[in-house]
């Protein structure tokens, strides 16, 4: 054997190994992405909510807080702003419709920039066929929630207090769980007894 043939050998073995060992840190580094990821939750009620058209009434109870009352009958829809805030270090993409509608589909989630003309909160009524939108760090926009109102009994009432919002990051994709609260971003009202 030849001693070039000894090193083309050794050169051969070498980039084996170093492309066995990128194999394994792309491997790594992936895992570790996944499971930060499903801790990662950067965005954050920005402290602004707003009705989107007709149907519902925010009510501010100094007790109990605040809600959005759902006002039609069965049937009826209303849509609520949100203000939300990427809080995190890195840009998020917020996807819409897709994986945030809830299981009953009672729930229609949406994005728009959050000042529209005249800086008006919530800017204009988003594109129904827009997919998606990005949210850079520190950045905010106005998540419009649109609920289908069920049917409801006597005496029931009713509250939305979860909004599932699906977002994704280096290709990765979640579903956070938006809590609404009386204290923070209103829940939604469906039935008031």
């Amino acid at each position: 054997m030849s001693a070039a043939g000894v090193i083309t050998s050794q050169q051969t073995a070498a980039r084996s190994r170093v492309a066995v060992l990128v194999a394994v840190l792309a491997g790594v580094l992936l895992v570790v992405g996944a499971v930060g990821l499903r801790f990662y939750e950067p965005l954050t009620w920005n402290g602004y909510v707003g009705p989107g058209g007709t149907g519902a009434t925010l009510v501010d109870d100094p007790i109990f807080g605040s809600a959005a009352v759902l006002d039609g009958p069965a049937g009826s829809t209303a849509t609520v702003v949100y203000s939300v805030r990427n809080d995190g270090h890195l840009p998020v993409t917020v996807f819409a419709p897709g994986a945030d509608r809830t299981p009953d589909d009672i729930v229609d989630v949406r994005w728009a920039p959050v000042l529209g003309p005249g800086n008006t909160f919530g800017g204009v009524r988003p594109d129904p066929e827009a997919t998606s939108m990005r949210v850079g760090p520190g950045e905010e926009v106005a998540m419009w929630v649109t609920v289908t109102k069920s049917s409801c009994g006597p005496g029931v009432t009713t509250t939305l207090d979860v909004v599932p919002i699906r977002w994704g990051l280096f290709g990765l994709t979640k579903v956070q769980q938006f809590e609404l609260s009386p204290k923070g971003p209103p829940p939604l009202v469906l039935c008031k007894a």
